[in-house]
């Protein structure tokens, strides 16, 4: 079975798009603060995430921290990290709104791709 985490966009005829936060949230609930039933582990969800889409998308150079491939690295406090509830954003052209959830617990970000 194939599973894709974090990757999410919904739209309704243009009039609202959402961009939640995921992948932070899929981190912090899935490994660390689900209460009923087992929680995932941590490197399971982050292959999840990253290795997986990746491949599933056909992006083959990225994916992993390896020799020769390009990486985006996040530096997180995982104990730190919380997400935001959803809010209402208006600031797309055509009067559609989208709806905005953020994360904080990221200490730094390394673009190299």
């Amino acid at each position: 079975m194939l599973i894709l985490v974090g990757y999410r966009r919904f739209t309704d005829s243009d009039k609202v798009v959402l961009e939640k936060d995921d992948g932070s949230l899929s981190l912090t609930y899935w490994t660390r603060d689900r209460t009923r039933g087992e929680r995932l582990p941590l490197e399971w969800m982050v292959k999840k995430q990253i290795l997986d889409n990746a491949r599933f998308f056909g992006l083959h150079g990225r994916g992993a921290i390896r020799p020769g491939l390009k990486a985006d690295l996040n530096v997180l406090d995982y104990d730190a990290l919380e997400v935001s509830r959803p809010y209402l954003v208006d600031d797309l052209t055509g009067g559609a709104k989208r709806l905005m959830q953020t994360a904080t617990g990221y200490t730094a970000t390394v673009a190299a791709g």
